[in-house]
């Protein structure tokens, strides 16, 4: 049995697996092994690994998976016995990387920080230090086309996380 929490995972992208895995032969202080991972049989990219000793309950205690992309993701969590024999089973983690709901939290700390003729550029910055920037574009080209069609222009959004891992702010001068 495989859960995680929190479900869904949100824009941090951490979050904590909770397993069983109990053996009648282990049975010595963190003699069994784990590891998260985006692929099978050990292949991927290795999120992060521990060890336990046998039992149900175990949890992986909180864990950053920098691979998550919006929606379902397939992880892999394998086990290995003081015999150094590995299992392993899938699971899915979803993540909303980024709800309509968000803006709320970041409502307090929207700042312009750009204007040009066709776009709109504003940088949302929360108490926690995550930056979000909001691209509002009007493409003149489509403007244009849309005018010629006796359209009104829909404008694009684009949002785009900060780099919260170096600290980098996104491009907005």
């Amino acid at each position: 049995i495989v859960s995680y929490t929190p479900n869904p995972v949100g824009p941090m992208k951490q979050y904590s697996v909770t397993f069983n895995a109990p053996d009648t032969y282990s049975t010595n202080a963190n003699e069994m092994g784990w590891e998260l991972r985006t692929a099978s049989g050990g292949g991927g990219t290795l999120i992060a690994s521990g060890t336990f000793t046998q039992g149900n309950g175990i949890s992986t205690g909180t864990v950053t998976d920098l691979a998550l992309v919006d929606g379902p993701n397939t992880r892999w969590l394998r086990i290995r016995d003081g015999a150094w024999n590995w299992a392993e089973t899938s699971f899915t983690v979803t993540a909303a990387l980024f709800r309509p709901s968000d803006l709320e939290e970041w409502k307090p700390a929207l700042r312009k920080v750009k204007r040009r003729r066709d776009e709109r550029h504003w940088r949302i910055v929360t108490s926690a230090g995550r930056e979000l920037e909001i691209v509002v574009k009007h493409a003149l080209a489509d403007a244009k086309s849309a005018e010629a069609l006796g359209e009104s222009p829909s404008p694009t959004v684009e949002a785009q996380q900060a780099n919260t891992i170096t600290g980098e702010p996104t491009n907005a001068s």
